[in-house]
């Protein structure tokens, strides 16, 4: 009899344990629940580090555009040279021929003279016209007179460029006139260079050193 109710107490204590068992694998750990707010502040956080990528970028080619970093400066076309002549020489312009024959200084005369710590300059010069057509030569504006200071001085009336002796008129096809133009400059200048635009007759400038 006491046996009996031994095995029905070890037949018990097996059952209970089992089911003790059986409880704990049926029990699953629950999952954490993601704490608030944090897949949000991930979120805001990347959205700011590529803010800040992007200010880099935009503030980088703000500087660049505005002189910043490194800049490509074009390398500037030389100047062409002007070749420079002596009196009595002929230089070839376009269809002109055209010699610079003489200066002359002049204070001037009791009627006209230049003003105060000036001087008049003229200058004597054959142009000879080469084409078919007649040309009108013009001194202002195409006959300058430069000294070696940089300043360039326009054509003036003096005592040698009168009606008949003046440089300016019009020269006939295959034909030539000779005349004078005059600049008023300072006693002081030197360097002087005669200089002619023979745009008129399909050329370009011409200078002549006039030794002064």
């Amino acid at each position: 009899m006491v046996d009996e109710e031994n095995k029905a107490a070890e037949e018990a204590q097996t059952t209970e344990v089992k089911e003790e068992v059986k409880e704990e694998k049926i029990e699953e750990p629950k999952a954490e629940t993601p704490k608030e707010g944090t897949k949000g502040g991930k979120g805001k956080a990347i959205l700011a580090v590529i803010a800040v990528i992007l200010l880099i970028i935009i503030v980088t080619k703000l500087s660049g555009s505005k002189g910043g970093g490194s800049v490509t400066t074009p390398t500037p076309t030389p100047t062409q040279q002007i070749q420079v002549y002596k009196l009595g020489e002929e230089i070839t312009a376009g269809s002109a021929t055209i010699t610079v024959n003489k200066k002359q200084v002049s204070k001037g005369t009791a009627k006209s003279k230049p003003a105060e710590g000036s001087q008049w300059l003229n200058v004597n010069l054959t142009i000879e016209n080469g084409g078919v057509d007649k040309q009108d030569i013009v001194s202002v504006g195409t006959m300058t007179l430069r000294e070696s200071a940089g300043t360039s001085y326009q054509s003036v009336v003096t005592d040698k460029t009168g009606a008949t002796l003046s440089i300016d008129g019009t020269v006939l096809a295959k034909a030539k006139r000779t005349g004078w133009v005059g600049f008023e400059i300072p006693t002081t200048a030197t360097g002087l260079q005669f200089e002619y635009n023979a745009v008129l007759f399909g050329g370009g400038p011409i200078l002549v050193d006039l030794g002064q």
